[in-house]
């Protein structure tokens, strides 16, 4: 049986069918993403493997989104530790 994991680039957190994303993927993610995701979703998709082409958009709009604010937590993080070398006492 193969197992359903969250959606996000590099997660491989197994989540049940019919969600999308593991639980700390899926709370980073505005409200207004979440939502459009939710109302797109049918019931029984996960099954039948047939989600609609509104449900795919959403989809794709949450993992780009989600993967430009991980990399721009990576820049900032990256900046903050050059401005910071000795904080972790390199």
């Amino acid at each position: 049986m193969t197992v359903h994991t969250c959606h996000a680039v590099g997660c491989n957190e197994p989540v049940d069918a019919k969600l999308f994303m593991c639980k700390p993927h899926w709370f980073t993610l505005p409200s207004n993403i979440r939502e459009a995701v939710w109302h797109h979703y049918r019931p029984g998709q996960e099954k039948d493997k047939r989600p609609t082409l509104e449900y795919l958009g959403a989809a794709r709009r949450a993992t780009t989104w989600l993967e430009a604010f991980r990399q721009k937590k990576l820049r900032e993080w990256q900046q903050h530790a050059d401005q910071n070398p000795t904080l972790f006492g390199f």
